[in-house]
């Protein structure tokens, strides 16, 4: 039978849903409510279902929601929830749901699609390529201190409506910082603050901690515990889901509270900034293990825009030639820096150098230097060429994604 490929209708979510978790190895309680949030993040008419006859064999969706970039943000099509059934594999499902999804993102005026992958061969070859990292820490707290060289803040926990305090806080970090998603009202109540018990698994709520200095809040720590006895000693778990800070001060009070919760003295944190503050805060650094992993993946959808949309710390030009697999933006650009701001043109004249799509995607944000990619044989110029583009596109954080979506 023919596989067909349309959104799907609002009666056919829970389907939709079921086909998502069966492919994952999960089993979430059906219910309507949980019908109900789904659509809130994700309406109906952004999502794509392949169809053999009745049965949902494919999925994919598009969360619309903007994306911090080098000294901006910009609406990006979040790519999400793909899947094949395991019966429906070698098809060919995967690349018509691509081909459709960039599409539609094009058509949008969309400059990215960005998207985490569930398994990291897959995406290269649709032209994405690895644009953030983050690392996976684990710390052992017992005897482990954090001096407040910088002072300290004052810490209160907020629960019910004033859980809402964290929302600017967080709106201001992630203008410091690009790979940051931008959260609706939505977003926050129905994937933050909304902490049904099928989600903890086996943990506690959701607590919340605020950071204050004076009337302003400086930074915030959103967690669960997990207890533990051994042998009649505590040996419980802070499991990290998320600290913003805005400053040194604020990062320093907050991970000092995390590491010194009674009765939990170990702690995992499940994302941090590769270039994160805590290994350089705490007293005994092989105390904090990191295992690092890649988080955003980019495809560039529109060249000149994607250039000219962020900012820059060094003026330059460069003229490169795209090479996009999926041959949607194959092309040779001028890119010129002046005072941060960049032009990007089409020309009809040599290139410099030879980009794969995914391997501007893997510099586009400042995550990866051009060096790294030369030595590896990902990107082959000429010396002063990789000094230029190791030069316009480095920035001075890494970017970070603080979920996974």
């Amino acid at each position: 039978m023919d596989v067909t490929y349309r959104a799907v209708r609002r009666d056919e979510i829970a389907a939709f849903r079921a086909a998502i978790l069966r492919v994952f190895g999960m089993d979430w309680p059906a219910s309507d409510d949980e019908d109900e949030r789904y659509v809130s993040l994700l309406p109906p008419e952004r999502t794509l279902a392949a169809f053999d006859g009745s049965s949902i064999v494919g999925t994919s969706g598009t969360f619309g929601v903007e994306m911090s970039i080098p000294g901006s943000s910009i609406p990006v099509a979040a790519l999400t929830m793909v899947t094949v059934a395991h019966t429906h594999r070698r098809r060919g499902i995967l690349r018509t749901m691509m081909q459709h999804h960039v599409e539609s993102a094009e058509s949008r005026g969309d400059l990215l699609s960005v998207l985490w992958a569930s398994e990291a061969a897959i995406y290269g070859r649709f032209g994405y390529g690895i644009a953030a990292e983050h690392d996976a820490a684990t710390v052992e707290a017992r005897g482990l201190d954090i001096p407040l060289g910088h002072g300290a803040d004052a810490l209160r926990m907020v629960d019910g409506p004033e859980r809402e305090l964290v929302c600017e806080v967080y709106e201001s970090a992630r203008r410091q910082r690009a790979g940051m998603l931008g959260r609706s009202a939505t977003w926050w109540s129905e994937r933050h603050f909304r902490d049904p018990e099928f989600r903890r698994r086996g943990a506690s709520a959701r607590r919340y901690v605020v950071a204050e200095r004076g009337d302003a809040i400086t930074g915030y720590l959103a967690y669960r515990q997990r207890p533990k006895m051994e042998g009649g000693i505590a040996d419980g778990e802070v499991q990290v889901d998320e600290l913003i800070a805005l400053d040194a001060q604020s990062a320093a009070t907050l991970w000092r509270h995390a590491t010194r919760i009674d009765l939990h003295p170990r702690l995992s944190v499940w994302s941090l900034p590769v270039d994160g503050e805590l290994p350089w805060l705490v007293d005994d650094r092989r105390k904090v293990r990191t295992v690092r992993a890649d988080a955003v993946w980019v495809r560039i959808c529109d060249v000149p825009g994607a250039m000219t949309a962020r900012t820059y710390d060094h003026d330059g030009r460069v003229t490169f030639c795209v090479v996009d697999p999926m041959h949607r933006v194959d092309g040779t650009y001028a890119l010129e820096v002046q005072e941060g701001r960049a032009s990007c043109r089409r020309v009809d004249a040599p290139a410099e150098v030879e980009l794969g799509l995914n391997v501007l995607g893997t510099l586009y944000l400042g995550g990866f230097r051009a060096w790294s990619l030369a030595h590896a044989g990902a990107l082959r110029a000429p010396h002063d060429v990789i000094a230029r583009l190791d030069r316009l596109f480095a920035t001075r954080r890494a970017p970070w994604c603080a979920e996974i979506f």
